[in-house]
């Protein structure tokens, strides 16, 4: 690239818009082949492996989830093995924390809490769905006991005592939707056996007597979806893929909790078909109605007339959302590009911004107005080097032929000031 440039400069402004964009596309080559992310972990790239997500390399992992789940899904799985915190975030976060312990009025644990020392309560499986009980006790839901076991496996873990003891599901509710009742009930809905197809199967788990009871099936199946209680005690349930793997349940169902002193509830399907996709979020808002964001979509759902309407798109897709009491939500973005934003990955992005940086500016250089001036100096060069005028006049007379009172003066030897005359 030095090279390239002294040879510029010797031969003045000959350069053609085709040689200059030749001359950075070479330099792009040589630099992103530099700053392109590593692979991760899952495998290395070659010639012939297409990068998706962005820069991710794909796996075997990944091309299982594209078939089952979608490529959007996939991608939320890769991106999360694939992220890595660089040391300069490590360091910024320490520091950050510093700052705020600094400025803590008191350290004192029994004034701001503090963490217990991590130990194994007992509960042999990850919390994918973890509930708090009316009992102070939680209830973990994920994976299996054993690889052959269908059910998922389900435990009760005591914050007090910090142990815990198996609450066995009666099916592979992993997958599904948890909502605690007002009476303290917990309703599932849904899961797989196999994903991503949804079974029935809708159950109530009794926290007092550690039990689970049947309710009745929500027929087509649901796989991911989302059940949202609402102000009268009743559950709105929406979404999921449906037993078959690939369609979208479309129905909407209300669950009714049952009666003081019985066991089964009931579900029935309410207003119009209503497609959307895996766990759309959902929250009951002050007025009695319902808010649902789905990506970029959101609506709002009428529970007095089971209507749906449909609100002003969000300006960019959120994937997590804080909601409260006050009917206000607070979305939170995904990284820029949806990738995690790991050094790699903006040293990339930084060397494509660059380039088109130069990109632009070889085009204002050689099409613009400025660079049609800059040309007609080249063809003047010669013929101007007789007349004895220097270069810095011929150069702005030929971008502004109107202002011949201005002119360059000498200030030092090889330094000159520009001076425009009044009424120039």
């Amino acid at each position: 690239m030095a090279d390239a440039t002294t040879r510029m400069r010797r031969n003045g402004y000959r350069l053609s818009a085709a040689g200059l964009t030749a001359t950075v596309a070479m330099a792009l080559a040589a630099t992103t082949a530099a700053a392109r992310p590593a692979p991760h972990e899952t495998g290395s790239a070659t010639a012939d492996t297409q990068l998706v997500c962005g820069t991710l390399t794909p796996d075997a992992k990944y091309r299982s989830d594209a078939r089952k789940l979608g490529t959007e899904h996939a991608c939320e799985h890769l991106e999360g093995r694939a992220y890595t915190e660089s040391a300069a975030a490590t360091r910024h976060d320490a520091a950050e924390r510093r700052t705020l312990i600094s400025a803590l009025a008191s350290t004192d644990p029994t004034d701001i809490g503090q963490w217990s020392a991590a130990r194994n309560p007992g509960t042999k499986t990850i919390g994918i769905a973890a509930v708090l009980l009316h009992t102070g006790k939680v209830l973990l839901l994920g994976g299996k006991y054993t690889s052959t076991y269908k059910n998922t496996a389900s435990y009760l873990f005591d914050p007090t005592t910090f142990t815990g003891h198996e609450a066995p599901a009666p099916a592979a509710v992993f997958c599904g939707s948890v909502t605690p009742l007002s009476d303290g009930r917990i309703l599932s809905v849904g899961g797989t056996v196999k994903i991503p197809h949804g079974i029935p199967d809708v159950y109530l788990f009794d926290p007092v007597k550690e039990t689970w009871i049947r309710q009745p099936d929500t027929p087509l199946g649901r796989y991911y979806p989302t059940a949202t209680r609402l102000a009268d005690g009743t559950v709105v349930v929406a979404a999921g893929t449906e037993a078959d793997g690939v369609t979208k349940n479309p129905t909407v169902e209300q669950y009714t909790p049952p009666a003081s002193g019985t066991d089964v509830g009931t579900l029935q399907v309410v207003g119009p078909p209503h497609v959307t996709n895996y766990y759309p979020h959902q929250w009951l808002m002050p007025d009695g109605t319902m808010l649902q964001i789905d990506k970029r979509k959101d609506y709002k759902l009428s529970p007095a007339t089971w209507t749906w309407t449909t609100l002003p798109q969000l300006p960019k897709k959120f994937d997590q959302f804080l909601g409260g009491t006050t009917g206000k939500i607070l979305n939170l973005a995904k990284p820029p590009f949806g990738l995690a934003t790991t050094a790699n990955n903006w040293i990339y992005y930084l060397t494509w911004g660059i380039a088109l940086v130069l990109l632009v500016a070889a085009w204002l250089l050689v099409g613009s107005k400025a660079g049609r001036a800059l040309k007609a100096v080249r063809d003047s060069e010669v013929a101007a080097t007789s007349s004895g005028a220097t270069r810095w006049t011929r150069i702005f007379s030929s971008m502004y032929p109107s202002a011949s009172a201005a002119h360059w003066s000498a200030v030092t030897p090889g330094a000159h000031r520009y001076e425009l005359a009044k009424g120039a």
